[in-house]
């Protein structure tokens, strides 16, 4: 049998504890990331509505909002689901593309 020492054995479950700590904070990160990019989609899409003729800029508001509500009850916040939500924020996204341009063709 190897005999191991009290503060190898300590060093060894620190480092698995610092493992540990290291992947939430990676999963956090990433989290953090996504919602600072969901929240730069929705701005974009209120400067978008701003664009837009003044008797559409509250219904295309409105709209933006309600899908986001939308969105987050599909995710369900759950950060592990990460293909879903990378759909749900390029589907944002292209959405936000095809509202611009009609917004130009308006103007």
């Amino acid at each position: 049998a190897i005999s191991i020492s009290t503060t190898e054995k300590e060093v060894v479950r620190c480092g698995g504890a610092a493992r540990r700590r290291a992947s939430k904070a990676r999963m956090d990160l990433k989290f953090f990331v996504h919602r600072a990019n969901v929240m730069a989609l929705y701005r974009e899409c209120l400067r978008t509505a701003r664009r837009a003729p003044v008797q559409a800029r509250a219904d295309l508001c409105e709209m933006a909002r309600q899908e986001f509500r939308d969105s987050i009850r599909l995710s369900d916040g759950n950060t592990k689901d990460a293909p879903n939500a990378k759909m749900l924020l390029q589907q944002g996204r292209n959405r936000l593309q095809e509202i611009k341009m009609m917004v130009d063709m308006v103007k």
